[in-house]
């Protein structure tokens, strides 16, 4: 009996044996060494560590800490019956700074790198370490500052920065004057310029209408000077045209030559009295005003004081006169025996002009048109036929004129007065011929 009960005792604790497994085995190092541990929130010690008390084929929370370092947290399973190692890198923990200047606008800069402007709230800064930064300001000293973290304690620098500049007060004659400071325009005149770097400076001042004047300076920290500059005015030019072009200008009563004309080198702030002339157009004058440096364009837009006449006659052929001048001869119509075509006599002035119309045998005819500035008036005469003989005939004892009526081999008939006829035999013509008694 004792022996059954031995065998049963022995095979109870093999099958016992048999359930039970062995731990996991698991080496744990850091950079930077000496963290703190924790398994499943249970503290083990500081790296570098072998753990040999943990369970496999099971997750396992793993954390590790370490003064001015970010936690690092993760998560791992061991393998029964295998030796594991685990190897975490720390980041550094990252400082919060706030940077503030007066005055505002100071460049940050750490290790040459910008790290941006005042005010400024950095979160970039590694807590462990000493950080050296630079604070830049055009026209102030360098300030320096020593950032050291304790934690994440916050940390607020505020630099008062120290002018390294003069300062001008800058008047001109006129006022408005642009004011340029190596280049970088500093405000209008009157203004007063802080913030001046020391050294010899470039300063310009430029004013719409005036030469633009330039000056070196040299300015001292803690310098203020009081700078007066007066602005000569440029000239004026005055650019004159007309329509039609070819006017004739004249600039308070002297005449300055045929546009389009340039005439530079005015005096400037002046009013001028400006006249174009142009043949056949009525003068045109008005006042300009020229300012400083100002390039004046004047476009005279002139009317004509010429007009023109469009004369059609009955029969053509007519010749015309207007005020004695000779002008031409009407010419035929579309239609043969009626009207002329029109003639047009172009560029006469306005007013009241002399219109004589004649033609070969018909009565002359004296028009008086009064004609308007680029108007066409227009004239159409029929002439009154007058009895004008055109052929003569002599016998032995007469010479007879008149108009041929008709001829044959015996006869030859002319109209002697207006409705009388006379026939004369040829036996008794000793001659006969055209006559044109036209001037």
């Amino acid at each position: 009996m004792r022996k059954v009960a031995a065998i049963f005792t022995l095979l109870f604790s093999f099958a016992l044996f048999a359930n039970v497994s062995p731990l996991a085995k698991i080496d744990i190092d850091s950079s930077p060494s000496g963290a703190i541990v924790f398994v499943d929130g249970t503290l083990k010690g500081a790296t570098p560590l072998t753990l040999t008390d943990i369970k496999p084929d099971r997750k396992h929370h793993l954390r590790l800490e370490a003064d001015d370092y970010q936690a690092h947290d993760s998560v791992f399973t061991p393998v029964q019956g295998l030796n594991d190692s685990m190897y975490v890198e720390l980041l550094p923990m990252k400082g919060i700074l706030l940077v503030t200047s007066e005055p505002e606008g100071a460049g940050i800069f750490l290790n040459g790198y910008s790290l941006g402007e005042t005010p400024r709230l950095i979160t970039s800064l590694d807590v462990k370490s000493v950080h050296n930064l630079v604070l830049k300001k055009v026209g102030y000293l360098d300030s320096k500052v020593e950032v050291k973290f304790s934690g994440r304690k916050p940390l607020h620098h505020k630099a008062k920065m120290v002018l390294n500049s003069g300062v001008a007060h800058v008047k001109s004659e006129p006022d408005g004057a642009e004011v340029i400071l190596n280049g970088i325009s500093r405000g209008v005149t009157p203004v007063t310029v802080s913030d001046i770097p020391n050294g010899r400076l470039s300063l310009v001042l430029k004013k719409s209408g005036f030469k633009t004047v330039s000056r070196e300076i040299s300015i001292n920290a803690g310098d203020t000077q009081n700078l007066y500059i007066k602005m000569d005015a440029l000239p004026g030019t005055l650019y004159l045209t007309s329509v039609p072009a070819g006017a004739r200008f004249y600039i308070d009563g002297s005449p300055r030559g045929v546009g389009p004309l340039r005439i530079a080198d005015l005096e400037p702030e002046k009013n001028y009295t400006v006249r174009a002339e142009l043949d056949g157009y009525s003068p045109l004058e008005r006042g300009v005003f020229v300012g400083n440096g100002q390039t004046v364009n004047e476009e005279f837009r002139l009317e004509s004081n010429l007009g023109k006449l469009e004369i059609v006659t009955w029969p053509h052929g007519a010749a015309i006169e207007v005020d004695g001048r000779k002008v031409g001869t009407t010419k035929p119509g579309a239609v043969e025996g009626e009207w002329s075509s029109a003639l047009i006599i172009p560029n006469l002035k306005a007013g009241e002009h002399t219109v004589r119309i004649s033609a070969y045998s018909h009565a002359e005819v004296v028009k008086h048109p009064v004609l308007e500035p680029s108007r066409t008036v227009p004239l159409k005469v029929r002439l009154r036929h007058v009895f004008t003989p055109n052929f003569r005939v002599r016998t032995a004892t007469d010479t007879i004129d008149g108009i041929l009526k008709s001829q044959n081999p015996r006869f030859i008939t002319i109209e002697t007065k207006p409705g009388v006829e006379r026939t004369i035999q040829r036996e008794n013509i000793r001659s006969y011929e055209y006559i044109d008694r036209r001037p």
